[in-house]
């Protein structure tokens, strides 16, 4: 920021004399620009002076020029420091909008910066401390309501004055505390990558969820497909990459064996199923001659007695011994009516 309201000062050698006529080289002068004026000091006393009055007579005695800033409201900004109920420090910056009424007053009081006259009016304000160190920066909302009533309440009994220059309060600003600055920003990034996250995992789960209806939509198909064949369920998973053609080969052997072993097992199954049954049958006549024979009626009854006893499996000698004793219970049992025959 250029200087304010003086913008520059510097002294003057005294005038040559060429030919015994005393002249100054106009170079020697500030060129000001259209809002800004010269004001020169010679024997104690401060004129205003520009480009066409350089090398007039009456400047010729001058030692020193400044040029001074005309321009109106032109802002002068205050930094304060005020401390906290913390460790860190409130900020404060006070806004002026100046106008030099008097370039002349101005350079004779050595106005260079209007900023160290301003800064000492605001700290003379000692109410302004007791104000600050009642908030923590936390609670920097309320420190600025508190600390701009303050401000404003005091320059509106004791303006500033400076001789030659009107002052105005413009604007005054409480500064976010650097710390509370970092500790919001981490929040808020925190605050984001929380957000974030849970944008992600959201997303996660609904593609779960189209995860998980496309495989139950293939597994509905896949059953229809394959039923309750397990050699067509290899086959697709074969076909979709699931498995290789080693595990394929050693499954289908694997079925192969364990079907030929299952027909092997029924077929044994039904064989010895079979001779219970035929023996049971068996088991069931020789009951029924037993019977008969023990009635008398076994005569009455033309039954093929080793052809029976060989299907239930009794050895050939142990067959003809039965049928002996079938025929010798037969036969006691036909004796008496023979005798009785011969009686007659």
């Amino acid at each position: 920021m250029s200087p304010y309201p003086i913008v520059q000062s510097r002294p003057l050698d005294p005038p040559r004399r060429p030919f015994l006529t005393r002249r100054r080289d106009p170079a020697e002068l500030p060129r000001p620009a259209a809002h800004e004026v010269l004001v020169f000091r010679m024997d104690g006393r401060y004129v205003l002076g520009g480009p066409g009055l350089g090398a007039g007579q009456d400047l010729l005695d001058a030692d020193s020029v400044s040029v001074v800033d005309l321009r109106r409201e032109v802002p002068v900004m205050i930094e304060l420091s005020l401390p906290s109920a913390e460790f860190a420090d409130f900020t404060v910056r006070v806004t002026f909008v100046c106008t030099v009424l008097d370039p002349i007053l101005v350079v004779r009081e050595g106005r260079s910066s209007l900023a160290p006259a301003l800064y000492s009016h605001l700290r003379a304000h000692s109410r302004l401390l007791d104000v600050a160190v009642d908030f923590g920066i936390a609670e920097i909302n309320s420190a600025r309501r508190a600390i701009v009533a303050q401000i404003r309440a005091y320059l509106t009994v004791r303006p500033p004055a400076v001789n030659g220059v009107t002052m105005t309060l413009a604007g005054i600003e409480v500064l976010t505390p650097a710390e509370l600055t970092e500790f919001e920003k981490a929040r808020r990034h925190q605050r984001f990558d929380q957000e974030l996250e849970r944008e992600r995992h959201a997303h996660k789960r609904v593609l779960s969820s189209e995860q998980l209806a496309f495989e139950r939509t293939e597994m509905k198909e896949a059953m229809a497909l394959i039923g309750d064949d397990p050699l067509r369920a290899l086959h697709l998973a074969f076909a979709a990459g699931r498995v290789d053609a080693a595990a394929v080969a050693e499954q289908l052997r694997s079925e192969r064996e364990l079907e030929r072993n299952t027909e092997r097992e029924d077929r044994l199954r039904q064989q010895s199923q079979d001779r219970e049954d035929r023996a049971l049958q068996l088991d069931t006549q020789l009951q029924i001659l037993r019977e008969l024979s023990k009635r008398g009626h076994l005569d009455m009854v033309s039954v093929d007695m080793e052809r029976m006893l060989q299907e239930i499996g009794v050895p050939e000698q142990l067959s003809t011994l039965h049928t002996r004793e079938l025929s010798t219970a037969r036969n006691d049992e036909s004796g008496p009516e023979l005798r009785e025959e011969d009686d007659d």
